[in-house]
């Protein structure tokens, strides 16, 4: 075995059974001369033929195999271990909910719906799922639709709503009326946690109905965002 400590460790082991190899198999006419060194194979050794291969070394993420049969030595990348399979988040969704004792109804199988009773009114919590993209929404509706007249009003309101929001948004729909509350969770590869969809369920009810009244004073009072939201100080 070489000397040189720069020789790694899987080369020098197959350099020297090669040798035993070579000594044992050539035919004896061909023993009086030295055997010819087999060049490396690039390609990956047969993973289906285990009896015949030998992994020698792994290195820098390269592993080196050796043929039993003809002493030849092959190199492959190492394989990432395969990721373990997620939970489907409306599986996971549903158990969260059940921990946490809040009835809801399933639509399908990307959607879910939970009713929350609050201080201005009752609210009907939306769960939409996208799975291969490893993320879901939730939110809810008020029920009053904002005239067309009044939808410039209600834009600047909640325009002004999100600057106080760390987190979520309100919007409204121009062709329907329709005032949303909404909060988004990308996953990615991570698993969803017990306690995040109760917790988005109740910060959307929280958020609609602490701004339940301005909004339905802009709606219906005539008023504008900067009077309503100057009413209660956080203009």
């Amino acid at each position: 075995m070489s000397s040189d400590p720069s020789v790694p460790i899987g080369a020098a082991v197959a350099i020297l059974l090669r040798g035993i190899f070579s000594r044992f198999s050539a035919p004896a006419d061909a023993k009086s001369s030295p055997p010819a060194r087999p060049a490396a194979a690039t390609k990956p050794a047969p993973e289906c033929d285990k009896e015949r291969w030998m992994l020698l070394s792994t290195e820098n993420g390269v592993e080196t195999w050796m043929d039993f049969q003809t002493g030849l030595t092959e190199t492959r990348p190492v394989k990432a271990p395969a990721k373990p399979a997620h939970t489907p988040i409306l599986q996971a969704a549903r158990r969260s909910l059940q921990e946490a004792k809040l009835l809801f109804q399933e639509y399908d199988a990307q959607r879910l719906t939970a009713g929350f009773k609050e201080t201005h009114g009752r609210y009907h919590v939306f769960l939409n799922v996208e799975e291969p993209a490893r993320r879901f929404s939730v939110w809810t509706a008020y029920g009053s639709k904002a005239p067309v007249e009044r939808i410039p009003a209600v834009e600047e309101l909640v325009a002004r709503i999100n600057e106080r929001l760390d987190t979520g948004d309100v919007s409204v729909n121009r062709e329907s009326g329709e005032i949303f509350v909404r909060a988004l969770c990308v996953l990615g590869d991570e698993e969803l946690a017990m306690a995040t969809v109760p917790n988005m369920m109740r910060f959307v009810v929280e958020t609609a109905d602490r701004w339940h009244p301005a909004v339905m004073r802009v709606l219906y009072g005539g008023m504008n965002a900067k009077q309503v939201l100057g009413e209660e100080g956080v203009w």
